[in-house]
């Protein structure tokens, strides 16, 4: 039989409970609702089955109305068609604001007709229509690949969508099926060979273990698909993250996909200015800052897969230069950072350790000018000494400290450097004096012929001849031992042992008592201090000339224990004692300046 509802008067309403199994209407009328003035409702509840099939001229399920309608289906799966018109047919008025809705709600419609039409919204007046809306929720499922939903109104067409809460389902509009909101498959699901199943951007399909996708034809993916796909498999992008690039600098990342993407492109969004999609890689230079959003898209003859990919393009990053600050066995010193930009201030704190105290910064390397403690960074790496000096006493050598004592040691050296006639070698004992200031450097390269050997506590002997003595730097104060250590000076081809052939030699040594516990300074290069621009006034105690007569040979034997300097004196007048003199030569002991000196002239 079939099922009617009508009135001319009033609204119609009618609910259908189909309890359990499947209920079947076959009579030539199917199911229709009608009101010739009022809204009309048709309500179908599972959570058994209903198939509608007339055998006459009438569609399948009718709802006629000159105001509102809605079809709802929860939770029952129903099927509707007919042989002569629609499975589905919604009659409206001409009233514009009146609306025609079909909602599924765990369950599904399945429909066919003549005309290979499923649904049809008709409106008496197209040009003056109301709002056609099919809603999918719970899972639901609405079918009609055996037909197509179809609507006169060609404003707005047919409004498709997911429940307000976002648990949506699947349409099938003919052979064009799509996920609307997030589906959990209830039931097993096979895509013909000329069919595609759509997941849009916002929409989420996921199959669970015990049920079946299969892939005849094609899925399409913008959105998130989850689980087992049977047959033919389509792209799956791998891809998740995309590194930052930055301004001007070259970029490239190859995309990664499963299942053998035959072509690459980018479907919404936009690349940075300046950058490619070429096969799989995004590459090229960019050239502006931003994020950039895209959605790339993989495909192949079973389909697509789309994902949503962020590119950050930043400013490059400004170049830091490295900040290296040496203390010593005086004290410990520290910069507020290990690297800065060009521009930046850094600050600098040197903490003396017991007994000494700080005398100030020493630039190794770097053009800097450290004021307050603080410089500003340069386009370069920086190093840098912390100075210090131990406290002086009121005993020993009248309270003078000991880098005074040293200054006046290489004094000395400097006045013999002077004095050397050329083919002379200067071999000095510096012991710990490991700061050789630089105008004894200048005497040496002003000087002849001269050879310059060097003795000290902190590592190997360095000779420099006059000719390969070095220029000033430019703020040089001193150079530090371990500096020269590490320098190639070129040597003359003729020179042997200490000294060199047809020449004679003179040795100066440091005093042994220099204050216990200090030690050299770490090594350094290019070393200079904010100190006076002059350096302290040279000894004028020097002779302005050799002595008159010196042994031709060294004294075989020097002192088993080497003078102590704080309790050496000078000679009163009246010359060095008788016993110092030996074979015609003279020794002098110079007490006061701290060092042995003795001459040795060749063989005429």
């Amino acid at each position: 039989g079939s099922v009617i509802a009508f009135s001319q008067t009033a609204d119609v309403s009618l609910k259908i409970v189909v309890s359990q199994g499947t209920s079947t209407i076959t009579g030539t009328g199917g199911i229709r609702v009608e009101s010739t003035t009022g809204d009309v409702s048709l309500s179908i509840a599972g959570p058994g089955s209903l198939d509608v099939e007339p055998k006459g001229s009438s569609s399948g399920i009718t709802l006629c109305s000159s105001k509102d309608m809605n079809l709802d289906i929860d939770g029952a799966d129903v099927t509707a068609s007919s042989p002569a018109h629609y499975g589905v047919y919604l009659i409206s008025s001409t009233d514009a604001s009146s609306t025609s809705t079909i909602t599924v709600n765990n369950g599904s419609l399945t429909t066919g007709g003549n005309g290979h039409v499923g649904i049809y919204y008709y409106w008496s007046d197209k040009n003056n229509a109301g709002t056609s809306s099919l809603t999918v929720s719970g899972n639901a499922v609405v079918d009609t690949r055996n037909s197509r939903i179809l609507t006169n109104n060609k404003e707005t067409g047919v409004q498709v969508g997911a429940g307000s809460d976002g648990n949506g389902g699947i349409v099938f509009n003919g052979k064009s099926g799509t996920v609307y909101g997030d589906v959990t498959l209830q039931e097993d699901l096979e895509i013909g060979t000329d069919e595609t199943l759509t997941i849009g951007k916002d929409a989420s399909l996921t199959v669970p273990e015990d049920v079946e996708l299969t892939n005849n034809g094609k899925i399409d993916n913008s959105g998130k698909l989850t689980g087992t796909i049977k047959g033919n498999q389509p792209p799956k992008i791998t891809t998740t993250d995309l590194p930052d690039g930055e301004v001007g600098e070259e970029y490239s990342q190859p995309l990664a996909a499963d299942n053998n993407p035959t072509n690459w492109s980018i479907t919404s969004g936009s690349l940075p200015t300046g950058v490619t999609l070429t096969g799989n890689t995004i590459s090229g230079t960019p050239t502006a800052m931003d994020t950039y959003t895209f959605t790339v898209t993989a495909t192949n003859d079973n389909g697509s897969d789309s994902k949503e990919l962020s590119l950050t393009v930043s400013e490059p990053a400004p170049t830091t230069y490295t900040i290296t600050v040496h203390g010593s066995a005086g004290g410990t010193a520290t910069a507020d950072k290990t690297a800065a930009a060009a521009g930046e201030t850094v600050t600098l704190t040197a903490t003396p350790a017991s007994g000494y105290h700080f005398d100030g910064w020493s630039v190794v390397s770097g053009t800097v000018t450290i004021q307050n403690n603080q410089f500003t960074m340069p386009a370069e790496n920086v190093e840098i000494q912390a100075v210090f000096d131990r406290n002086s006493s009121s005993g020993g050598s009248g309270g003078s400290s000991y880098r005074d004592r040293e200054y006046e040691f290489w004094m000395d050296v400097k006045e013999q450097i002077r004095d050397a006639d050329p083919g002379d070698t200067i071999k000095v004992n510096a012991r710990s004096y490991d700061r050789m200031p630089w105008s004894v450097m200048e005497a040496l390269r002003e000087a002849e012929d001269v050879t310059l050997r060097i003795t000290w506590v902190g590592g190997e002997d360095i000779i420099i001849p006059s000719a390969a003595a070095l220029n000033k730097d430019n703020g040089r104060i001193y150079y530090p031992l371990s500096y020269l250590e590490g320098l190639e000076f070129a040597q003359p081809a003729e020179q042997t042992g200490a000294g060199q052939t047809g020449g004679s030699t003179v040795e100066v040594e440091a005093p042994a008592s220099n204050p216990a516990g200090w030690q050299p300074t770490a090594p350094t290069e290019g070393q200079t201090q904010e100190q006076p621009e002059s350096e302290p006034e040279e000894s004028a105690s020097q002779p302005e000339s050799k002595p008159a007569s010196e042994p031709e040979t060294e004294p075989e034997t020097q002192p088993e224990t080497e003078p102590d300097e704080e309790t050496m004196a000078q000679p009163e007048s009246g010359g060095l004692p008788l016993a110092l003199i030996l074979g015609g030569g003279a020794a002098v002991i110079a007490a006061g300046l701290g060092f042995w000196l003795w001459k040795r002239r060749s063989q005429e």
